[in-house]
């Protein structure tokens, strides 16, 4: 509501100010339409879209749209973490007054809403008494025409036209089919009727029957503001002007003298506020009115094209300032193709040396708070780090530094920086000079003057030699992205950079404080009130912390311990290499719900296939079952599970493949190639799917992905194994790098092994043919399968 008063003031303001800019240079009917965009801006509340050139740009962020600048909540995960990152401080020291006006609460006081509450019952109020007054005005009008009105036909107007006694002057009424009301002076002479007619006929091709509607509307809606009446009464009168040049186009002097006259017999009641609600085009004016509408029947203004241009700018610029929203103060989450930029090497990442890497290792609520320590630890970015700088005598600095060192040489290379680097890294990736620095961890560089180099003695580099953000979100020029400093070992933290250019200017890098989530296991006995009676629960109290295995078994208790058993489901945690190892077993069996995955553990439900239930308890069983699931889901979301469909494993197993990047290739296996007796299907053939899950290229292993029998049936490959699959694979590569596994290199033995491994006996490698690159399209919804790998290899 503020918005739309603060918008549509605004934009009266501007078209009171073209009028009195443009006053006698800009033609009366151009005047009048740029009241039709105040019209739109009082009638159409909100905003059409977002723009830099609204003026709700430059009003303070209301406590709502400061709730919404904080991060967004996504269940405690640390990509959308609960709170604001907080800076962390050196033990001991004292914790920072807030620099600016604290954070909104997540609803508005009472008080405040309280007030709102108020506001909108009397400007509802106002505006329903101006709607009836409105409509009263209207009707009363509209019943004294019906009393009073006889027809006046005229040839060649396809207008109804009627002559009504006591009207103060002529005028167009009626919505949505308008008359014309004449007096009967106007009806009784022949030019005044002329004159009349050529002006209400004006008004109706000008559409102010449906203006005068609108105009009141917007009245009743924006009672309670004075810019608003004022608005009326000019827009009109400048409908009068505009309706007066309309109707004089092409008249000569002799014609607009006549048509003055007329206008002033006719034009001698002064309008009136309660004239505003009449929806009639009636002929009243005052004094100054009428002299404006005899000087420009005198005048014939006329409007030069620059001046039209120039109305035409500020008129577009006055819709961008007024019917637009202000840019969004809430975060908006990255794209895909966003995030990958930030994980790949365009900005952070690369080779080394990325000095932007080393704006992760220190913690600043500002640019000016960074650690420059930290920063320039390992130079500016040259990884030449200890070379002296450009135009310096390498020997007499070095002399200089081994005198501040006490004479002692240090067994290690020194950072050696000039203010001049420094200025070039600070300014390029903070906007600051090091002067316009807090200079924050630059003791502990040491600084010599007469060469104005700061240099530190170190054997190791502290360099970051990479980062993975896990989430991300934009605000206008700013970017703010989560990641684990896993380098740091300190837990999540949120670095915000602001696009400058080009390129991207860093803002702050901030601890995220998150919430603790409550682990799954200790919650799933606290059965809800609705199925504390239905439900017996038994837990599995002897499990160790670091076991698989089953957590919680859950009973109806109708037919717990009777001859049923009443079993609903059990909920069971896996490790990775468990999880992946059961998993085509559970898919392939039936009866498995996946609930999520917390750091190493999988976490899953097993409903029974069998009957455990009374047959008569068949409907309150299954209704049972299917509320208790829903409380496991929900309990997992409040521990904060990541979800299977964010799983790495589980995508990429109900993928068309485990391994979707990098070269595939086909191999064509005849598996009754060579045994007498089998001619009749010596033509059936299984399509093996070949995929490098290590390393890419000409140095990478194969192994089988995914195989199609002879029957179509598509099937996905899991290695019995130890180990995660992609640890296994990752094995087999190093063993193959080693020189221990050059067959790993062949897809073709590997799909020989991989088939003798299936089928337990010895096989030909004729009945092998390699087919080349495989065709990705066909391999979608896959059944699954393993294989045994005794030798390890293949699948």
């Amino acid at each position: 509501m503020a918005e739309w008063i603060l918008t549509s003031s605004l934009l009266i303001v501007i078209v009171l100010a073209v009028r009195a800019l443009f006053r006698g240079r800009m033609g009366l009917r151009l005047r009048y339409a740029l009241w039709l965009l105040v019209l739109l801006r009082l009638l159409v509340p909100g905003t059409v879209f977002q723009t830099g050139l609204s003026v709700l740009n430059y009003v303070p962020l209301s406590q709502t749209a400061a709730a919404q600048a904080q991060p967004s909540q996504s269940g405690g995960s640390p990509s959308a973490p609960e709170a604001e990152p907080m800076p962390v401080r050196p033990e001991g020291e004292a914790e920072p007054r807030p620099s600016g006006p604290a954070a909104a609460p997540d609803s508005a006081p009472a008080g405040a809403a309280d007030w709102r509450g108020v506001l909108t019952a009397v400007w509802l109020g106002g505006a329903g008494v101006l709607a009836a007054a409105l409509l009263a005005c209207n009707l009363r009008f509209y019943l004294r025409l019906r009393r009073m009105r006889r027809t006046h036909p005229i040839p060649g107007v396809a207008v109804p036209v009627y002559v009504a006694r006591g009207l103060p002057s002529p005028c167009l009424y009626g919505f949505p089919r308008p008359a014309v009301y004449l007096t009967p002076a106007a009806a009784g002479e022949p030019e005044l009727l002329g004159h009349v007619l050529r002006h209400e006929l004006t008004h109706r091709r000008h559409g102010d029957h449906i203006w005068a509607v609108l105009r009141a509307a917007a009245l009743a809606l924006h009672w309670y503001n004075p810019l608003v009446w004022l608005a009326a009464v000019l827009s009109r009168r400048d409908g009068e002007l505009a309706c007066d040049e309309g109707a004089l186009q092409g008249a000569d002097d002799r014609e607009r003298a006549a048509y003055g006259r007329t206008l002033i017999r006719l034009v001698t009641a002064r309008p009136s506020a309660g004239e505003l609600l009449c929806c009639a085009t009636t002929m009243t004016a005052g004094s100054s009115s009428l002299k404006e509408r005899i000087a420009m029947i005198a005048g014939k203004p006329r409007t030069l094209a620059a001046v039209l241009a120039a109305v035409v700018l500020l008129a577009g610029l006055a819709v961008g300032c007024t019917f637009t929203g202000g840019r969004s103060d809430a975060w908006e989450p990255l794209s895909e193709e966003e995030l990958a930029y930030f994980n790949g090497d365009g900005f952070f990442n690369g080779d080394y040396l990325n000095i932007r890497n080393q704006f992760l290792s220190s913690t600043y609520a500002a640019p000016e708070e960074i650690d420059l320590f930290q920063i320039f630890y390992c130079g500016d970015g040259d990884a030449d780090y200890a070379a002296p700088p450009d135009g310096v005598d390498p020997v007499a600095l070095e002399a200089a530094m081994l005198a501040a060192e006490g004479g002692d040489a240090p067994d290690c290379p020194a950072t050696i920086l000039t203010t001049a680097q420094m200025d070039k890294v600070l300014e390029e990736y903070l906007g600051l000079t090091l002067a316009e620095t807090g200079q924050v961890g630059l003791e502990h560089f040491t600084y010599l003057p007469d060469f104005d180099v700061y240099f530190y003695y170190h054997g190791d580099t502290n360099y970051r030699g990479s980062v993975t953000f896990t989430g991300g979100e934009r605000r206008g020029e700013l970017v703010r992205l989560t990641y684990d400093d896993t380098f740091m070992g300190d837990g999540y933290k949120q670095v915000t950079l602001r696009e400058r250019g080009e390129g991207w200017q860093f803002v702050s890098n901030l601890a995220v404080q998150t919430e603790e989530k409550v682990p799954l296991e200790s919650g799933l006995a606290a059965l809800p009130a609705e199925l504390a009676d239905k439900v017996v629960v038994v837990e599995k109290n002897d499990l160790k912390s670091y076991s698989s295995g089953i957590l919680a078994t859950y009973y109806y208790a109708p037919d717990y311990n009777t001859e049923w058993g009443g079993l609903l489901l059990q909920v069971g945690r896996y490790s990775q290499v468990g999880f992946e190892q059961s998993y085509y077993s559970w898919e392939l069996t039936g009866g498995w719900a996946y609930l999520g995955r917390s750091g190493d553990w999988y976490y899953a439900c097993h409903s029974p296939t069998d009957v455990n239930f009374d047959p008569d308890h068949y409907g309150d069983y299954h209704d049972t079952g299917a509320a208790l699931m829903a409380w496991l889901e929900g309990l997992a979301a409040g521990a904060g599970l990541t979800p299977m469909e964010e799983d790495t494993f589980y995508q990429r197993v109900n993928w068309f493949l485990s391994y979707p990047g990098g070269e595939h290739v086909t191999v064509r296996y005849h598996p009754y190639y060579g045994l007498s007796g089998y001619e009749e299907v010596a033509d059936t053939v299984y399509t093996l799917v070949l995929s490098q899950p290590a390393t890419q290229g000409e140095r990478g292993i194969w192994c089988v992905d995914r195989w199609m029998d002879q029957n179509g049936t598509r099937y996905l490959v899991v290695p019995e194994t130890d180990q995660p699959m992609d640890d296994y694979y990752a094995a087999l590569q190093d063993a193959c790098d080693a020189g221990e596994r050059p067959d790993l290199l062949d897809p073709v033995a590997v799909a020989l092994d991989f088939e003798e491994d299936w089928s337990g006996r010895d096989l030909s490698p004729d009945a092998f043919v390699l087919e080349g690159a495989s065709d990705l399209s066909e391999l979608f919804d896959l059944p699954l399968a393993t294989v045994e790998l005794e030798n390890g290899v293949g699948g």
